[in-house]
């Protein structure tokens, strides 16, 4: 089976790892932004969504006796817990690691502008 690219990033006090989203993952952002007319403001929080996706398969891949860790990645993953802890500089750079090194494309990434690409 081929490997997510992944990164190891310290999230809000937590180690935790950024990996690359599915191409699905990429094509329903896709459509979404551009059936949507979407404002910088509405990129932040489109923002927060991807960079969710790239923090999932952190729970995802949690054996079934590591409830603990599970709960409390779930928290910590939030959309809404994430929006509200992050900065915006924070969410940019994380935002950045996602779509210029682990998905390979060197399209210069600001929060704001999130919904051009």
């Amino acid at each position: 089976m081929i490997e997510r690219k992944s990164k190891q990033i310290d999230l809000l006090g937590e180690s935790v790892y950024l990996f690359e989203r599915t191409a699905g993952q990429v094509y329903a952002f896709s459509v979404y932004a551009k059936e949507n007319k979407v404002s910088g403001s509405d990129g932040l929080m489109l923002s927060v969504g991807i960079l969710r996706d790239a923090l999932q398969p952190n729970i995802d891949g949690l054996k079934w006796y590591e409830i603990a860790k599970r709960r409390k990645y779930k928290k910590l993953f939030n959309v809404n817990y994430l929006f509200n802890k992050l900065t915006q500089s924070q969410l940019s750079d994380y935002i950045t690691i996602i779509i210029e090194d682990l998905e390979g494309n060197k399209k210069k990434v600001e929060a704001e502008e999130i919904a051009s690409i």
